[in-house]
């Protein structure tokens, strides 16, 4: 993998189309993308893109700010020109992808090389940007509720192997949890000795998770620290 720029990646030569297969220009991407965020008055705070296979593997990333300076919204594409990976694009608050083809997000495009790439972006993302401060809005209100629960250390180290028993943690990730535990992280807006905060350090530790089961282990890890949510607000 190669990190590089937009500039660098649209020097890289477009293949010409065959007749059942055509290439997505990464130019035809951009163009899109700045057209339909501009349009619905997203700022653009950061992107960072790589390329794998001699350029003709790409993997896109974008973050937009969003009304809360907490969280960015993201959009991942993956793209190539050597017939490798059919189109893929992801968006959401929490986005993995890698150049296996594997890609997911809150909401997910697939297509293969025909047709008009700009059609199917357009499509996507005009549908696509009113759920973007739906999707904030449920991080917000989980952030507020997780923030507001102190927790134990027993608590922490029964929520922790769950976990890990789940494969959620693998051994790597626990003992990096548990590091930044000993350590007294913090993350920005996070209340100290909250539920919240180790949310944080459990997800900052998945973040080097296969995007295979990626989806699998995040929904599973919400799903977990609600239920110990709503347990903990019946006593």
């Amino acid at each position: 993998m190669k990190i590089t720029d937009r500039a660098n990646l649209l020097t890289i030569p477009v293949p010409e189309d065959e007749r059942v297969y055509r290439s997505v220009p990464l130019k035809e991407i951009f163009d899109t993308l700045d057209e339909l965020t501009i349009e619905a008055g997203w700022t653009l705070s950061k992107e960072y893109h790589q390329t794998a296979n001699k350029g003709q593997q790409h993997l896109l990333r974008f973050a937009y700010d969003t009304h809360n300076p907490l969280f960015k919204f993201e959009i991942v594409i993956l793209n190539s020109y050597n017939k490798t990976i059919a189109l893929k694009a992801a968006a959401g608050v929490s986005v993995a992808a890698c150049f296996n083809g594997m890609i997911c997000g809150e909401f997910i495009i697939d297509r293969k090389h025909v047709g008009s790439v700009k059609e199917d972006l357009s499509a996507f993302f005009k549908g696509f940007i009113d759920k973007k401060d739906q999707a904030v809005a449920d991080a917000e209100e989980m952030w507020e509720k997780f923030n507001k629960m102190e927790i134990s250390a027993y608590f922490i180290y029964t929520v922790l192997g769950e976990l890990f028993m789940k494969d959620c943690l693998n051994t790597q990730q626990l003992n990096l949890v548990k590091n930044e535990i000993e350590l007294g992280v913090q993350y920005e807006g996070c209340t100290d000795k909250s539920l919240n905060l180790l949310y944080q350090h459990v997800t900052f530790a998945q973040k080097n998770t296969h995007p295979l089961i990626y989806e699998k282990v995040r929904h599973t890890t919400t799903l977990i620290f609600n239920t110990h949510y709503e347990n903990f607000q019946v006593f």
